[in-house]
């Protein structure tokens, strides 16, 4: 009898991790139907993933509007949806679909999987099935003249669909930021194309064998495969990518005294995303450099310590910073190319030397206890016998609270703020430091 018993629960016991084992799922899904706003990239959101917006990218290597990827997945089911730019746009599914599930007023794709690797078959955006073909295809195609130097009146797109006339099918710029955008209603399955002005006063000089192009009796000319409607990403003139401009970045670290391992430039233009833009220090000098191109006109940044590990507090209202919803960050605004002058960590200007016999602070001459706090912290500059001022800032860079501290011990109230972890940083004339401490 217990030789039979312990079967039973070693039968029961692979059935539970047959449900539960890691398998390989592809998805599928078909955008040429879908028109109804821009969009760069397409991605899948699910239970799997805690629904974290740009963790599983799609891709559309072969330009023909499905986009696939496989994730290994742990599950035996799954609710899922297919989204835009991260969040920025996402399926809106009818409840009671034959492909979806419905929770807590939320619908989405649904999928029970049977412990092995699983293709999904390809889905039309917000459907269950496949796209339907459509015969007139609706494609926006769009152009950046950023970068084109010389002066003209009106900017065209010709190709294979109107003969190659040059003054068929003029651009337009509705609100003045150089992005020139013109919708065509087209028959053809593919189009040879390239973007012109004044009626074929200049074209587009495009490189044989880029990504984007299709070489034809020695003509290099824009290609596009269509199974329904596009709208394309807003290229550069003469290239296959967006404009971007080169931006070098530079920061001193004189002034920084506690040890780090990296420094990283964060900012809106790779969504704050912590490691993804190391700088470089290989001359051992202190100032650490890194060069980026930059599709944006504009964009907010800070530089930042072993990812997030600690973080710039700027001053709101100064030269190089703009505030937006209570953030301080660095900004630039970009007209060409740019190497930015050298900076001081936390300031706009670079560092001032230090006279030989100053004795720089360090994080070792800061004492913050209890850690972790609560109700009150003490902080001390030991030894110092010297005054500076505080501020507690969020691991977001809000700044919290602020005030004046000296070598005796500051009693700081901090009732008030929330459970978190916080940095305090210390400002003295010999420099500045950073403490990193928990409030419970």
């Amino acid at each position: 009898m217990k030789k039979i018993y312990s079967l039973l629960i070693l039968g029961c016991s692979s059935i539970i991790g047959f449900g539960q084992g890691k398998q390989n799922v592809t998805f599928s899904v078909d955008m040429n139907n879908y028109s109804a706003s821009t969009y760069k990239g397409v991605y899948v959101n699910g239970l799997f993933n805690g629904w974290c917006g740009a963790c599983n990218a799609l891709t559309d290597a072969d330009k023909d509007g499905v986009w696939e990827g496989t994730f290994e997945i742990t599950a035996d089911s799954m609710e899922y949806k297919f989204t835009l730019d991260g969040w920025t746009g996402q399926e809106n599914l009818a409840q009671g679909l034959s492909c979806t599930k419905t929770t807590s007023g939320f619908t989405n794709r649904f999928m029970y999987y049977n412990g092995t690797d699983t293709v999904l078959p390809t889905v039309c955006f917000e459907s269950c099935g496949k796209c339907e073909k459509v015969t007139n295809k609706m494609v926006i195609l769009q152009v950046n003249m950023k970068n084109y130097t010389k002066s003209f009146n009106k900017l065209f797109v010709t190709g294979t669909f109107d003969g190659w006339s040059g003054n068929s099918n003029e651009m337009t710029d509705v609100d003045g930021d150089k992005i020139y955008t013109d919708t065509l209603t087209l028959t053809s399955d593919s189009i040879e194309y390239k973007f012109v002005v004044d009626a074929w006063a200049d074209d587009e000089k495009l490189s044989e064998g880029s990504e984007c192009t299709k070489t034809t009796s020695g003509f290099t000319n824009r290609f596009l495969k269509l199974t329904g409607n596009r709208t394309m990403p807003a290229v550069c003139w003469g290239i296959c990518t967006e404009c971007f401009y080169n931006v070098g970045f530079a920061v001193n670290m004189a002034d920084y005294s506690t040890a780090f391992t990296g420094v990283f430039i964060n900012g809106d233009f790779n969504g704050w995303c912590g490691s993804c833009n190391p700088m470089t220090d290989d001359d051992k000098d202190g100032i650490w450099t890194v060069s980026l191109p930059m599709t944006k006109d504009s964009f907010e940044f800070k530089y930042t310590i072993d990812g997030w590990n600690a973080q710039e507090a700027l001053t709101e209202g100064s030269t190089c910073t703009k505030t937006t919803s209570g953030f301080t960050n660095r900004f630039v605004k970009l007209t060409k190319d740019l190497n930015m002058d050298t900076v001081c960590w936390n300031a706009c200007e670079n560092c001032e030397p230090k006279a030989d016999n100053v004795k720089v602070i360090k994080s070792s001459d800061i004492t913050i206890y209890p850690n972790p706090a609560h109700g009150e912290l003490n902080v001390r500059v030991n030894g110092r016998g010297e005054m500076g001022v505080y501020q507690i800032s969020d691991i977001q860079g809000r700044v919290i609270k602020t005030g004046v501290i000296d070598a005796n011990i500051k009693n700081i109230s901090v009732k008030n703020i929330p459970a978190g972890m916080y940095f305090m940083g210390i400002n003295t004339s010999t420099g500045v430091v950073y403490k990193q401490f928990q409030l419970n």
